[in-house]
């Protein structure tokens, strides 16, 4: 989820700055040639995201002890208490890891929508 002062990039490079969130709706700086002062734009992530813009995600990292859930090798959600292990940070690594069910079922929706399978 994009977040107030998040730097947001262009398929060209070209930066923005999102000047705030409210809702799905995204308040994004815009420039228009020779005008001065804050344009905005308003968006949706949706509609960035297919228009080519891209942003640093928020990494989530759980306290220990803390059920968090994965992507498994088999394209299923599972859930794990993170311990701040070995396993925990390969996991991490890998496909991520997400504070909610609903997280780790979006990020593979958007995997399986990247490599175009059912």
């Amino acid at each position: 989820m994009l977040k107030q002062n998040q730097i947001i990039k262009d398929k060209n490079g070209n930066t923005r700055k999102v000047l705030g969130v409210c809702g799905e709706v995204i308040f994004v700086e815009d420039y228009i040639a020779g005008k001065i002062g804050i344009h905005i734009k308003l968006e949706t992530e949706k509609y960035l995201k297919y228009h080519g813009y891209t942003w640093e995600e928020e990494k989530y990292e759980p306290k220990n002890a803390q059920v968090y859930f994965c992507i498994s090798n088999h394209a299923t959600i599972s859930s794990f208490n993170w311990q701040d292990d070995e396993a925990d940070r390969a996991i991490q690594s890998s496909l991520g890891v997400y504070p909610t069910q609903e997280a780790a079922e979006e990020a593979l929706r958007e995997i399986k929508g990247k490599l175009n399978i059912v």
